[in-house]
């Protein structure tokens, strides 16, 4: 990573000044608001000169008598963007982009091994960002999954603040700069996180939820650390914006374990441990649900069992990975194994595998995370399910209570 492009090494020269940041003279679009809600002042561009090896940049309109030109202390914000056969999606995205508010914005698109024309997109697009004067860096790498594409995205950030949405989705047109615009005027925060519209991809004119719904305590608690740990934290990639010199307090080399799925948790969680989170309840980010998404791809027993593996895997390794006294990791990672077991138990439930039900049972049980009238009361109608799944497990419910009753009983005999 480029951290020392976070802060900008400047050397006076006259009117012109050195900087190893390479955005110089760019003109960048931000709301006034803005810039009167973080104290940025306003400034003009000139053109660019030549002297010697030196260029002429970016220069605060002189405001009063006797004041000189700074450089633009407007921050850079680093997009990583993880891409697979993306082509058919990424329009509505990339569009977004191109209408942000906030424009200085560096694009880190990872291809993940994408056999369509998602390069091809992403070329098309280029020279649209750059006109609008955004850094556009493109990397391709052999398909290693979501995990990896982020985990290499991180080693080429140079801004001092990170993005990280799907390009299936998109953003709102003030998406970054209202986020951005906390951030800077809040500096004991490291990630803001806003509201999303939640839309099915048959129908993206108009949205069927919003990611947070209703907005609760849990949602606007500035401490996510322990509800992201048990899933109840918003998870949707786009609705964060977070604080580069946060996540290198606690991450310092960027390194994520590399996997199919879990980035959320393994950027998220080492922050939300040591720095505080705010929510912005503002629909900044469209979440779009598809029909072969990689979740809805797990459609049988064996696959669900599968991500409830590579999720628990997920997380013991980024708990092992925050510094935090042994007793307390300790707590924490029994406590993803019992919920990861519950998980597992009503999944078995909905598959109607008596099988799995009773191993999963039996290991509850050992972990005592739940009773039997609690598991009894959900097997019996406490749990939602769709009229499909209903019909389909009604079948085996009276079988499932019976088992449950029968090793409840010889359980206590014992």
């Amino acid at each position: 990573m480029g951290g020392s492009h976070m802060v900008s090494s400047v050397e006076h020269c006259g009117i012109c000044f050195r900087s190893r940041y390479y955005f110089t003279y760019c003109e960048y679009s931000i709301s006034a608001v803005f810039r009167k809600n973080t104290g940025i002042p306003v400034f003009v561009e000139y053109p660019v000169q030549e002297k010697g090896k030196d260029r002429c940049v970016s220069m605060e309109k002189e405001i009063a008598e006797g004041g000189g030109g700074t450089m633009d202390p407007l921050p850079l914000v680093s997009v990583v963007i993880p891409c697979f056969n993306v082509e058919h999606r990424m329009k509505h995205f990339m569009e977004s982009l191109l209408r942000q508010t906030y424009r200085k914005l560096e694009l880190i698109f990872i291809d993940d091994g994408s056999t369509d024309q998602t390069a091809a997109c992403i070329r098309h697009y280029k020279p649209l960002f750059e006109k609008r004067n955004m850094i556009v860096n493109y990397i391709y790498q052999k398909n290693s999954g979501l995990g990896s594409a982020i985990h290499h995205g991180l080693k080429e950030i140079n801004g001092e603040f990170l993005a990280w949405p799907d390009p299936d989705d998109w953003l709102s047109d003030e998406s970054i700069e209202r986020k951005l615009e906390f951030l800077l005027a809040h500096p004991e925060y490291g990630v803001v996180t806003s509201n999303a519209y939640i839309y099915e991809a048959h129908n993206m004119s108009r949205p069927i939820s919003r990611v947070a719904e209703p907005v609760t305590e849990e949602t606007t608690s500035e401490y996510q650390f322990e509800l992201l740990l048990r899933y109840r934290s918003i998870f949707c990639p786009g609705c964060h914006l977070m604080r580069v010199s946060a996540l290198q307090d606690v991450n310092s080399e960027f390194d994520i374990f590399e996997a199919r799925r879990g980035q959320n948790f393994q950027l998220l969680l080492p922050v939300y441990y040591k720095y505080k989170r705010y929510f912005l309840d503002e629909c900044l980010y469209h979440y779009v649900i598809y029909a072969d998404s990689m979740s809805r791809g797990d459609d049988t027993l064996d696959k669900e069992m599968i991500r409830e593996d590579e999720l628990l895997e997920i997380l013991i390794e980024t708990l092992n990975r925050i510094q935090m006294p042994e007793r307390e990791r300790d707590k924490y990672i029994q406590m993803v194994q019992a919920d990861s077991i519950k998980t597992r138990f009503w999944k078995a439930y909905i598959y109607g595998d008596t099988g799995q039900l009773h191993s999963m049972y039996k290991k509850l049980s050992q972990w005592n995370a739940v009773s039997y009238k609690i598991a009894a009361a959900n097997v019996i109608g406490h749990f939602a399910l769709s009229r499909r799944i209903s019909i389909s497990v009604n079948k085996i419910r009276h079988t499932i209570c019976r088992e449950l009753i029968k090793s409840e009983i010889n359980k206590r005999k014992k």
